[in-house]
């Protein structure tokens, strides 16, 4: 089946990826003329990671990022909330990441053995 996905963003290139590799040809569509690195810290929620996981960028991602070992509120005057563990144990089994959202999208923008298409 031919799939085409507007926009190479994190969920876009990650759609891409597990759409290759259940055997779909893809094609990226993408308005900025080269994927470029940009982009503001985000914390890789577990599902999410999850995923990155299934598609083999795991280990690349937390080589671009911090693995979270705890995720914590505080109010307004510093005085803590809520938290709970993050970190990877046999207790914890998903994982959970720090990372610049242009180094994720590094992570996500290898192509596949065979090419997107175009951009445009």
């Amino acid at each position: 089946m031919q799939v085409n996905i507007a926009g190479a963003g994190i969920g876009g290139l990650a759609a891409a990826l597990a759409l290759d590799a259940a055997g779909h040809e893809v094609t990226v569509y993408e308005a900025a003329p080269k994927i470029l690195p940009l982009g503001v810290g985000i914390n890789l929620l577990p599902h999410a990671a999850e995923v990155l996981d299934e598609l083999g960028l795991i280990d690349a991602l937390l080589a671009r990022g911090v693995a979270t070992r705890e995720l914590v509120y505080f109010n307004r005057h510093g005085q803590r909330i809520w938290g709970e563990p993050a970190a990877v144990s046999p207790a914890i089994p998903r994982r959970r990441s720090l990372c610049r959202a242009g180094r994720c999208k590094a992570c996500c923008s290898t192509p596949p053995s065979r090419a997107w298409g175009p951009t445009g």
